[in-house]
């Protein structure tokens, strides 16, 4: 999506953990993937 639209921006694993959090989400983690990739998981 970053690609795509002229004004994309990009959100750190720890904005999505607070925003998980705040939703409800008991365990959040920020697992890195390959190169600058990354995933958010979290466990209701």
């Amino acid at each position: 999506m970053l690609i795509e639209t002229p004004a994309g921006f990009e959100y750190t694993g720890a904005d999505c953990e607070g925003w998980m959090k705040e939703a409800g989400f008991g365990e959040t983690r920020v697992e890195r993937r390959a190169g600058p990739n990354s995933t958010v998981i979290g466990i209701r």
